[in-house]
């Protein structure tokens, strides 16, 4: 059984003599706030009680239904606290920062993580919202969605929201955050970006970026095709069809073109150059391209000599059975 005191000797054994440390990134389950140990059903008291209540439901998962990926048996290890005498109070048993640390990314022997993107898609879905960016981890794409079906595969509006003392603010394009990340996957074939967030828990705005940083980061996807066709849909069969199966795509696109469609519920295309081929009537996302052009007439408007687009690949259709490439952002 994996017990961190003996496997963080370094970490936990104290020393005759003081020395420096490093420490490695851990997750921790914390309650921060002060209280007076000694003062029965207090702050204090309460905060530890409900700390051991999370860490032994986890610790004793494996022996109900609810399977946890890459569980391993563990010793509960004893609260960590940062201790501060409060301002104004003589009382030196006063603590500050409570904390039981109960899983390590050490080693990668961590199943509850946490997922560091920087956002570069926001748009809604209905009443939610669609989010996706960049694994600063892995440079690869991410896209957080809900594991309940009623919210069809889009991010709860309220869970994307920061706490700033107590202002609410939204999340945003080139926003970096940190999202809690289920254990469940969600083994999209078509969109095997997703993965299933902590639902009703908010994310943490951690800093910012721009479209310059990403792309001196990481650049553009270079593709000869967009989503293995040059069409504007194709089929899952063909898509499953693929080994490296992939819904977002950063791209530099030309000759770009707004088409706007109908009166009383205005549609918006896309027609642009990429890799010296046109592609036609993509359908347009992006939340600011929507509103720049919804007092627009019926037409084509000429954006951009070039710009820079995400490019999504939709989930099949029921009527037609048939997954959509569109353009979920515009960079221009």
């Amino acid at each position: 059984m994996f017990d961190f005191k003996k496997e963080f000797k370094e970490i936990y054994s104290a020393k005759k003599i003081p020395a420096i440390i490093t420490v490695p990134k851990m997750n921790y389950v914390a309650v921060r706030g002060s209280g007076d140990p000694n003062e029965e059903g207090g702050a204090y008291q309460q905060a530890v009680g409900i700390l051991y209540a999370i860490s032994y439901a986890l610790k004793m998962s494996y022996k109900t239904d609810y399977k946890i990926a890459n569980f391993f048996e563990y010793v509960v290890p004893l609260w960590e606290g940062c201790e501060g005498k409060i301002k104004n109070c003589h009382k030196a048993s006063h603590k500050k920062n409570l904390a039981v640390k109960i899983f390590s990314s050490y080693r990668g022997e961590n199943f509850v993580s946490v997922k560091q993107i920087a956002i570069l898609v926001k748009n809604f879905k209905e009443k939610n919202l669609v989010v996706a960016g960049f694994d600063l981890d892995t440079k690869k794409w991410l896209r957080p969605i809900s594991s309940n079906s009623k919210n069809k595969d889009a991010v709860i509006f309220e869970d994307a929201t920061y706490l700033n003392g107590e202002e609410v603010h939204e999340a945003k394009i080139f926003d970096v955050v940190e999202i809690q990340a289920e254990d469940k996957i969600s083994d999209n074939p078509i969109q095997p970006e997703n993965f299933y967030y902590v639902e009703h828990s908010r994310w943490k705005k951690i800093g910012e970026t721009t479209l310059q940083n990403i792309l001196k980061w990481r650049g553009y996807d270079e593709r000869e095709q967009i989503f293995f066709s040059d069409d504007r849909t194709i089929s899952p069969a063909e898509v499953k069809l693929q080994d490296n199966r992939e819904s977002l795509l950063l791209l530099s696109a030309k000759n770009f073109v707004i088409r706007v469609e109908g009166s009383d519920r205005k549609k918006f295309y896309a027609h642009f150059d990429y890799n010296d081929k046109r592609y036609l009537r993509f359908s347009i996302g992006d939340i600011k391209i929507r509103e720049q052009f919804e007092d627009h007439d019926e037409g084509e408007y000429f954006l951009a000599d070039e710009v820079s687009i995400i490019c999504s690949l939709t989930n099949p259709f029921f009527e037609t059975n048939l997954c959509y490439k569109m353009v979920a952002q515009v960079f221009n």
